[in-house]
């Protein structure tokens, strides 16, 4: 036994002790020193590229300073528990070491290499690529490379960062993170992760071979004015793209002219989440996130889309179990065919942009198909004056279901086609249903029936708070009656093998408040909690009941102030309501004689709660207090201010 422990001994210390800083300073660096310290460091990248790094090593730039050339790796190896680190070194006050391509097309180009951490960097000229070349019909997984903390910025002859395998090859990467990355002014995309399956010997689109990338997370990444996409992810399973920001994509591209701030090309288990996707222009495409094609099982959901000229839905061949849901869509879609858009330089647009465009292209020469099972509920879109919404459903369409959705459109729907036939619900039966979706002047949207299967009216107007606005909270409703516990459940649609009902099912609105009850209509749950007074009534079972059978709960004719017995028009029992992201305030009368005034919060009409006395203000000299609610913290759906003589 004392013999295998010794052989064991040195085994386990090894990665220990030999692994290594190497620092590179441009002042008062040589290429001649070991670079092991700070005292003796190298100078150049061109010495950084003539060894092999292994498990632990740190590759590490001085801060303030440019380092001119291209670093390049191959064969370098880490492990999940040290990785080979990419970073920088010296006092944290100075910028960070910028490492400029120079003439080449990547500032940091890594071959066959695994478990790699780059942070805290700034990259300009060329981008990074992780590659994996080589024996292509090998089955290979390369493995674990985090890049976060990175300033990315004017890159003219390459994607920002990029992870890419041959067409046909077998080999895949796996555990990716991206996060806390600024990338701008970039002449390719963002962020791209593919393995291209490419075209067959006829021209038409070849099927990508079985082997997929996995385990992707991109997080809280601002990329802005890139020529392509923002992030485009193809041949991935298992992939997570939340808190992200997208701006001005395919801004510049003369050439492809197309930029959504997100895309999507045969992947499965996709969630995308709690984005910002704004202001993507493009002769094609170029929508805030669209579901490209052969895609099985994405899920996007809690976006803001704000002004993507290709639209709000794009959906294309062969996506099976699609979902949007819980988004809110501002101004999207403005996009007309044959029209040049203002500030773009593709020439006319190939495109119509779209509220919901579900198309059956697999690629170019390729037969089309689909999509199939396709769920668009509970989203609040909006566009305003000279935004011409179109509605663009092809025939190849299959079992869809577009329900719950708030929709104010101000101009008169279009039903353009970029080509393909249009769906026509009176000789095709393929189960598409559009149902329960509120529609300001929905008679305006008759046509809109000749493309569903089933097509059931709900006419009302949300009344958002700010019309025309770019925040999210400006398209909070205040609608109540047409709004609340309104939706109609989703579940799977017959014969869909993809998604169960809890893929189908949410706990939580657009801005995380829960979801109590039956959903609300649109992307908001109630956020504007409903203010009542009880003037004596019990805050229970009393409030949902209608004591004149007119169809307005004792609830809400309290929360207007109203009387329940014959709901006369009244006003809401507060002053100066203030709403953004964070907090809810306003004013309410306190200084009656003789009136004790107390207020209570309850996210179930059950169980209340006196509100917390930190949240309540000191009375003015008008005798108002203010009641300041921060959103972010309290789930609480419901106030009630009681009023009782003394």
């Amino acid at each position: 036994m004392l013999k295998k422990y010794c052989l064991l001994i040195p085994t386990l210390l090894s990665s220990f002790l030999f692994s290594a800083s190497y620092y590179i300073d441009s002042n008062i660096g040589n290429d001649t020193n070991n670079g092991l310290n700070e005292s003796t460091p190298w100078k150049t990248i061109n010495k950084v590229n003539q060894r092999n790094y292994t498990t632990g090593d740190q590759i590490l730039f001085k801060r303030g300073q440019t380092f001119i050339g291209q670093i390049n790796l191959t064969n370098d190896l880490g492990t999940i528990e040290q990785p080979i680190l990419i970073s920088a070194y010296g006092n944290t006050s100075l910028p960070r070491p910028i490492i400029d391509a120079g003439t080449n097309n990547h500032a940091i180009y890594l071959q066959l290499c695994e478990h790699i951490e780059i942070a805290d960097l700034e990259i300009t000229s060329g981008g990074i690529e992780i590659t994996a070349w080589g024996n292509w019909y090998v089955p290979d997984v390369y493995n674990g490379y985090h890049l976060h903390d990175l300033y990315i910025h004017d890159v003219a002859a390459s994607t920002a960062i990029s992870f890419i395998v041959g067409n046909t090859s077998n080999r895949t990467f796996s555990d990716i993170t991206i996060e806390n990355c600024v990338i701008e002014d970039i002449i390719g995309a963002g962020i791209t992760i593919n393995k291209w399956a490419g075209t067959n010997s006829d021209g038409t689109p070849a099927t990508p071979n079985a082997y997929y990338h996995e385990n992707l997370t991109i997080l809280n990444n601002t990329i802005s004015r890139v020529n392509k996409a923002g992030i485009q992810i193809g041949k991935v399973d298992n992939a997570l793209v939340k808190g992200n920001l997208t701006s001005n994509t395919g801004y510049n591209n003369a050439i492809d002219g197309s930029g959504s701030g997100l895309w999507t090309w045969y992947t499965k288990n996709v969630l995308v989440e709690k984005n910002t996707f704004m202001g993507a222009r493009g002769h094609t495409d170029s929508c805030g996130a669209h579901i490209d094609i052969g895609n099985e099982k994405n899920i996007f959901q809690y976006n803001l889309s704000i002004d993507n000229e290709g639209g709000f839905v794009e959906l294309m061949g062969k996506n099976n179990g699609s979902i949007y849901r819980y988004n809110i869509s501002i101004n999207d879609g403005t996009r007309i065919k044959g029209v040049a858009s203002p500030g773009t330089n593709y020439g006319n647009a190939l495109q119509y942009g779209n509220v919901f465009w579900l198309g059956g292209y697999t690629g170019q020469n390729g037969t089309r198909e689909g999509p199939y099972y396709t769920y668009i509920y509970n989203n609040t879109i909006y566009t305003h004056l000279g935004i011409s919404p179109n509605f663009q459903i092809e025939d190849t369409a299959e079992n869809a279901l577009i329900a719950n959705n708030a929709l104010y459109l101000r101009e008169n729907p279009t039903y353009n086609s970029n080509g393909p036939n249009l769906y026509n619900s009176s000789a095709q039966n393929n189960n598409l249903n559009y149902s329960n979706n509120l529609t300001w002047r929905d008679w305006r949207f008759d046509t809109l029936g000749n493309y569903f299967n089933t097509f059931n009216r709900y006419s009302g107007n949300p009344q958002f708070v700010n019309l025309n606005g770019f925040s999210a909270v400006d398209y909070i409703p205040q609608n109540s009656n047409r709004i609340v516990d309104q939706s109609i459940n989703i579940s799977p649609l017959d014969g869909d093998t993809i998604l169960s009902t809890s893929d189908l099912t949410v706990t939580e609105d657009f801005f995380g408040n829960p979801i109590i009850g039956q959903p609300d209509i649109g992307a908001i749950e109630s956020s504007i909690p409903l203010w009542f007074i009880s003037q004596g009534m019990a805050g229970d079972s009393q409030l949902l009941a209608d004591s004149n059978n007119d169809g307005v709960s004792n609830l809400e004719a309290y929360a207007f102030d109203l009387n329940p017995l014959n709901n006369l028009i009244g006003t809401l029992p507060y002053n100066n309501l203030g709403i953004n992201e964070n907090s809810l305030a306003f004013e309410y009368y306190s200084n009656a004689l003789g009136v004790d005034y107390q207020t209570y919060v309850s996210d179930d009409l059950n169980t209340w709660t006196t509100i917390d006395s930190g949240q309540v203000s000191a009375m003015n000299g008008s005798g108002y207090k203010t009641i300041s609610i921060p959103t972010t913290e309290s789930s609480k759906k419901f106030i009630k201010l009681t009023v009782s003589l003394n």
